[in-house]
């Protein structure tokens, strides 16, 4: 009996000792549902790069496909601002608060409630956010922890505020298209979509896709690239039956840019150099397969996301004079996972955020009005 009672004291004894460290060593965290690698994450960056200042802040921004987790360090005060349009969803508290050895720690997790400034000091052991430390000069490293949902395959690494995620091979996979190419990257961005109220849904009536194309030459000689559908080649958003031609509007700069157009719809890009135009459908109703009119605004989304091809004509006609790399493959374009796509709608445009969310103003000639969907 005796040793069996000693035996208890001695087991209520190690899990002190274990638990002590722990909670001194992250104190204040309101609730535990924080994912366990973001938070072995979120440590390994205050572990090995102890310049990163008093305050980590981690964004969560997911889309469709992934959960996408960014760390800023030295930023000042709780107060988040995300980069998107709409008071309410621009600058947004915390959902969890701790500390860190000395450093200070806020997540901004989506489906969480935000917290009162009040409870954020409590949890960070402060006054108020007075005591948080101020930063005049923004720190350009960013980490990416990035999830995909369906096959729980994960990245992390370091980028720097300014540059395309894409450039970063570790976090290639998440983005869509190509996995690789030594010699062509085709980016999508800038998309708006235009559209009359539908009868039954908002969303329902698109009748025209418009948006921006980048082509980068990653090789060391000139690139070419056709944009004729007969002779050469186009971009089409996939789509089955009711897949979407887009048509090129190019303006090549004769004194300046880093490519020319080489014949009619044939262009040369110079070495490391990049290409940009717009492409745009035909104004005609567009069809969504298998796809029911309220969820259009996703369906759309996804088909930026992992539909939108360069599709080589069948046979190519290029001139016997010709120099350089021709491109003769089909190619999906990139969609980095955190973009948006905007959707005019009547005299409303709105956000259409990779989330779920939506964000909408209304125009007219005295006022902009942001609303929430």
């Amino acid at each position: 009996m005796i040793m069996k009672h000693k035996a208890n004291i001695s087991l209520i004894y190690i899990l002190i000792v274990l638990i002590i460290p722990l909670a001194v060593a992250c104190q204040g965290a309101n609730n535990d549902n924080i994912d366990s690698i973001l938070l072995e994450h979120v440590k390994s960056v205050i572990d090995f790069y102890p310049d990163c200042g008093k305050t980590l802040k981690i964004f969560q921004f997911d889309s469709r496909k992934t959960h996408v987790y960014s760390m800023w360090p030295k930023q000042s005060g709780f107060w988040f601002e995300t980069g998107r349009n709409g008071d309410e969803l621009r600058f947004i508290l915390p959902t969890n608060a701790m500390r860190y050895k000395d450093k200070y720690i806020l997540f901004y997790l989506e489906g969480e409630k935000a917290l009162s400034e009040k409870k954020i000091s409590r949890l960070l052991g402060i006054t108020s956010s007075d005591d948080m430390p101020s930063y005049q000069r923004q720190d350009p490293r960013i980490w990416i922890y990035v999830k995909d949902k369906e096959s729980g395959k994960s990245a992390f690494g370091q980028t720097e505020y300014g540059t395309k995620i894409w450039e970063y091979p570790n976090l290639r996979y998440f983005n869509g298209g190509e996995k690789d190419s030594a010699v062509i990257d085709i980016t999508t961005c800038n998309i708006d979509v235009h559209g009359e109220k539908g009868k039954s849904e908002k969303f329902s009536s698109p009748d025209k896709i418009s948006l921006n194309m980048s082509i980068y030459n990653k090789s060391d000689s000139s690139l070419l690239i056709g944009l004729n559908p007969d002779l050469y080649g186009s971009f089409i958003i996939k789509n089955g039956k009711y897949s979407m031609p887009l048509m090129a509007d190019v303006e090549v700069n004769r004194y300046f840019g880093e490519f020319h157009e080489y014949s009619p719809g044939l262009y040369s890009i110079a070495p490391h150099g990049r290409m940009s135009f717009y492409l745009s459908t035909a104004q005609q109703p567009i069809k969504l397969k298998d796809t029911s009119p309220h969820e259009y605004v996703h369906k759309l989304y996804d088909l930026f996301y992992d539909s939108i091809c360069y599709v080589p004509a069948p046979t190519i006609q290029m001139p016997d004079t010709i120099q350089g790399i021709v491109w003769n493959k089909e190619f999906t374009t990139y969609f980095p996972f955190g973009s948006w796509y905007h959707f005019f709608v009547n005299d409303s445009i709105y956000d259409i955020y990779p989330n779920g969310k939506i964000a909408g103003y209304a125009m007219d000639k005295h006022r902009c009005k942001w609303f929430e969907e």
